[in-house]
């Protein structure tokens, strides 16, 4: 089998146990899983192995090998890591450590493949008890009709020789008996063919239950794939979103200390630049319009103030240059503006 086995005993006993293997590997070979099963000493083996799943160690393929075996009174599934179509251990003689014997088990038990495995193996095994229990009464009830219609036979071949001996004078009484008997027998044909009707109606029953329990188990597989599907995508998400989150702040902050940088370096130049010449001739009186040269730390409000004595004047000046200033909230050094 392998390592780290996950095991389970079903009550139902079968003298052939390959439908059983059948089933498991059909079920994965549907999921385009690589499969092989061969018989045992005991029962059957069934190897699974996908590329995604399983990994090549020292150039042997790993598996999924599920063994399928009579226990008593009943039927013995195991689950376990392997070698891909080797009916016993191996697995051990190909590893340095058991470092990686446990990842692949672990991935197994995350994926559920052994769970999966064991499900499919004992749905085979009730299915399989279903039809075999439906068989047998289909068979005693053929038995017991059968039996009736030859004690019927019986009956009125006796009756018939007992007429025949009779004399005629009782000819009327036995006939008369005759018509009851075959009433009689009517009856209970028709008694037995009402409960045959209501068995098959039973055994229908019970086979719509079976179909609706395997259709609720696949769509409970489906769900927990999907979910598990989108909780990964979710992950992936959120981690992406939160890595573009920090690199725009990141940017950001980066931008404003460049920007910040290169304000404080502007307002210093303009510093050492007003330092030899007075505020007052950065306007230069141009006929009856004076125009204004920005510099690092002007603002359309300090400007108004310096030329008007009243900052609150701005928007006459914005209204003037609206072709040189789209935001009244921007203004750039080295822009040249009209007061007028």
């Amino acid at each position: 089998m392998g390592v780290f086995q996950s095991q389970k005993t079903v009550p139902v006993q079968m003298t052939d146990l390959a439908p059983v293997a059948q089933a498991v590997a059909s079920h994965f070979q549907a999921k385009g899983f690589e499969v092989k099963s061969q018989r045992t000493d005991k029962g059957w083996h069934v190897s699974v192995s996908k590329a995604d799943t399983f990994k090549v160690v020292m150039g042997t393929k790993t598996a999924l090998n599920v063994e399928i075996e009579p226990k008593g009174n009943g039927t013995e599934i195991s689950a376990g890591i392997g070698v891909f179509g080797q009916q016993s251990g191996g697995l051990g003689s190909i590893m340095a450590g058991p470092l990686m014997i446990t990842q692949l088990w672990g991935m197994v038990q995350q994926s559920k493949l052994d769970d999966e495995a064991l499900a499919v193996a004992e749905k085979a095994l009730q299915d399989a008890k279903s039809a075999g229990a439906t068989s047998e009464k289909a068979a005693a009830d053929r038995a017991t009709a059968a039996r009736a219609a030859a004690e019927m036979q019986a009956e009125m071949e006796a009756r018939r020789h007992e007429e025949e001996a009779t004399a005629e004078a009782e000819a009327k009484a036995q006939a008369a008996a005759a018509a009851k008997a075959a009433a009689a027998a009517k009856a209970h044909m028709e008694a037995q063919i009402a409960a045959r009707v209501q068995q098959e109606a039973e055994a229908a029953t019970r086979a719509q239950a079976a179909a609706a329990a395997k259709a609720h188990m696949e769509a409970e597989i489906a769900a927990r794939v999907q979910q598990e599907h989108a909780e990964a995508e979710a992950r992936v998400q959120a981690a992406a979103e939160a890595a573009a989150k920090a690199e725009a702040e990141a940017k950001a902050k980066a931008e404003a200390e460049m920007q910040a940088k290169a304000e404080a370096a502007a307002q210093a130049r303009d510093a050492l630049g007003r330092g030899s010449q007075p505020v007052g001739t950065r306007g230069v009186l141009g006929g009856s319009e004076r125009t204004h040269v920005v510099v690092a730390g002007d603002s359309l409000y300090k400007i108004a103030a310096h030329f008007y004595g009243n900052g609150n004047r701005w928007p006459e000046i914005f209204e003037a240059n609206k072709d040189i200033i789209k935001n009244p909230r921007i203004i750039r050094p080295g822009q040249k503006l009209r007061i007028p």
